[in-house]
């Protein structure tokens, strides 16, 4: 255990695991976090980033919060921490409509700042956020940065699909993958932010486990409104007829190459639907298990991830998810729906 704690709710293996490679001097030159949107990648990458260039981290692995680099990294000033993104990528370009995708005029910034000597502590950290938005040419050109790295130099690629990158880039990268936080730490984190033990463990359940959804959600109530909106749309796709169904899909498959966050958020809405389906067929029936409708939402549960590691592999998107509700019951749970 360490003397000081991560500013993090979770994920405590993660952190201890950095903590100790900061400690016994094992830091790797590059890092890999992956998970879903919203559950403490860029928070982890942060924490890191400040231990990391932090004068009093080696005796336990985290930052003190107190000296004149944690103030400057807690700032958002510190020198020898720069941050890239797909945000940072449209505030410097002109062309403000095409950041859709980082670049390999990013990977070349980000090249030559890492070639730079730490300013003032034993690290330079580069933050990459939007990894998994780098083209191909974006990521063969970090290829030569990450094969031949600067010694002082920590690069932290944050994306929320690890498998969008090359496999010789995650080769090169020790893989950090979030999980869901344990919805009684995240109630315990939100009753920390002043929320009470109902209201806390409530948003817990419905934050699927994400921190970052959960706490900005306390100060944003329409994305409670948006997660309801969403599945609204599931539950009505889900009682559509066969055709409806393809017909939807399709609607899905034209938009995927205008907006793949969309779809994929989409095909996490409806995740979320057969997950709870299921849950309320195991517990149906004064606790016998609904068998029949635990095996169908199984089967649609795995049809959806099914399609986003086909999507995530380019297979037509039409193809994909014409096959994802092929899959689905042919009548609607409504006994067990989660709305």
């Amino acid at each position: 255990m360490t003397g000081r704690s991560w500013p993090m709710c979770g994920h405590q293996r993660v952190t201890a695991l950095l903590s100790g490679e900061i400690r016994d001097r094992r830091v790797r030159h590059a890092y890999l976090i992956s998970g879903p949107p919203m559950i403490g990648k860029t928070t982890l990458a942060n924490a890191f980033a400040a231990a990391l260039i932090c004068g009093e981290s080696e005796a336990d692995g985290a930052a003190c919060g107190e000296c004149e680099d944690c103030r400057r990294a807690a700032r958002g000033t510190h020198p020898d921490i720069q941050r890239f993104s797909l945000e940072t990528q449209r505030q410097q370009s002109k062309d403000r409509a095409s950041s859709d995708s980082l670049t390999v005029d990013t990977v070349r910034e980000i090249a030559s700042v890492s070639a730079l000597r730490a300013y003032s502590s034993r690290f330079r950290v580069i933050i990459l956020e939007d990894a998994d938005a780098l083209t191909d040419v974006a990521q063969e050109a970090l290829l030569k940065t990450l094969e031949e790295p600067p010694p002082q130099l920590v690069l932290l690629l944050v994306a929320s699909r690890a498998d969008s990158l090359l496999p010789t880039i995650r080769s090169r990268c020790e893989l950090i993958a979030l999980s869901p936080v344990p919805m009684v730490v995240l109630a315990e984190c939100l009753i920390g932010a002043g929320l009470s033990g109902d209201d806390a463990a409530k948003l817990a359940e419905i934050s699927l486990g994400r921190p970052g959804w959960a706490f900005r959600a306390i100060e944003d109530n329409t994305l409670i409104q948006e997660r309801a909106d969403a599945q609204d749309r599931i539950s009505e796709w889900v009682e559509a007829t066969p055709f409806d169904r393809i017909v939807r899909a399709f609607e899905l498959a034209n938009d995927f190459s205008r907006s793949r966050e969309s779809v994929f958020s989409e095909l996490g809405s409806a995740a979320e639907y057969w997950r709870t389906v299921m849950m309320n067929a195991a517990n149906a029936a004064g606790g016998g298990a609904d068998t029949a409708t635990l095996g169908e939402s199984y089967r649609a549960l795995l049809s959806v991830a099914q399609c986003v590691n086909d999507l995530e592999r380019n297979v037509r998107p039409r193809l994909a998810l014409e096959a994802m509700v092929m899959q689905w019951p042919a009548t609607s749970p409504a006994a067990v729906s989660p709305r």
